[in-house]
């Protein structure tokens, strides 16, 4: 019974996959906006330690490697 009854769903569309909202921002749009992360996944991602990450945007360091690659990779370090 369950076997006859998953294919009629998926083709009912019942298979968990919502349309697409005529209100959906654009793929450009969600590109565009800075990937907001924690300091410790953004220390993660660019394989640096979380305080030199931390000093380094709030100014107490200066790393131009760093700060070209938070721009490069349009990441933007929650500060809370």
């Amino acid at each position: 019974m369950v076997s006859l009854l998953i294919p009629l769903m998926i083709a009912g569309g019942f298979d968990g996959v919502e349309p697409l909202r005529p209100s959906a921002p654009p793929r450009e749009t969600l590109a565009a906006q800075p990937l907001r992360m924690s300091y410790r996944a953004a220390a993660k991602v660019l394989g640096v330690d979380v305080g030199h990450l931390w000093r380094v945007v709030h100014g107490k360091r200066v790393s131009a490697r760093l700060t070209a690659e938070l721009k490069r990779r349009g990441i933007q370090v929650e500060v809370a």
